[in-house]
């Protein structure tokens, strides 16, 4: 039970950073993947996928308000380099649990 707890803290701690348009493009990418996924089996390559579009969403949109893009990519680059697979798990686990609500959502419609 613990270990569910903790998880569930590392999930909350990782999306509560966000803002309205971060949760927005989160939005967007996961949606899209949900209804372009062909089968369950392709959850992880989305998945994975997503991961990566959002994290240049992200990326474009702090470069769009800065002034000092190389600071911001040498800046991000680092960060990206001393992530920790805690660190990326709440985001895998909670983006791969909403694409396959989509794509379950889109399954069913689609009866």
């Amino acid at each position: 039970m613990s270990a569910l707890i903790d998880t569930w803290n590392s999930v909350g701690a990782a999306f509560a950073p966000f803002d309205a348009v971060t949760f927005a493009l989160m939005a967007v990418f996961v949606v899209g993947a949900g209804y372009m996924m062909d089968n369950v089996a392709s959850i992880l390559t989305f998945t994975f996928g997503t991961l990566v579009i959002f994290a240049f969403a992200v990326f474009a949109r702090a470069a769009w308000n800065t002034n000092d893009i190389e600071t911001l990519a040498r800046s991000d680059w680092n960060a990206l380099l001393a992530l920790q697979l805690h660190s990326l798990a709440p985001y895998a686990l909670v983006f791969g649990l909403l694409i396959a609500l989509v794509y379950a959502l889109k399954s069913f419609a689609t009866r």
